[in-house]
């Protein structure tokens, strides 16, 4: 059974040997460690206490623009709702390719001035 862990704590790097086989120029299971050591956010995949899988985050530190909202108020703020029938995900959403012409200029403000 797989269980995920956020500790690197007791995790040695010959757990973590394998992992870029086949790489030209693969960091050392060393290197990989130091990586998730220094990870503000990390998850390992362990098999019967073994590594197979692993994912880490880099952060700025900073908090995200309009702090930390957790799914539920972001989706508030969306004016997102939940799917009440599967059937409401194959349905049209823009009424016209003007409205989906408009949205996708919307949407690339939004990133172009977020970019700075």
């Amino acid at each position: 059974m797989t269980v995920y862990r956020v500790d690197v704590h007791g995790l040695d790097a010959s757990e973590l040997e394998g992992f870029f086989e086949g790489w030209p120029t693969a960091p050392s299971s060393a290197d990989l460690l130091r990586v998730l050591r220094d990870s503000p956010y990390r998850v390992l995949a362990l098999d019967d206490d073994r590594v197979v899988g692993f994912v880490y985050a880099v952060s700025d530190g900073l908090p995200a623009p309009g702090g930390s909202l957790g799914l539920a108020a972001l989706a508030l703020r969306q004016n997102a709702r939940a799917v009440q029938d599967p059937a409401e995900l194959s349905a049209a959403v823009w009424d016209s390719d003007e409205e989906l012409g408009a949205f996708l200029a919307d949407l690339r403000a939004s990133r172009s001035a977020s970019l700075g």
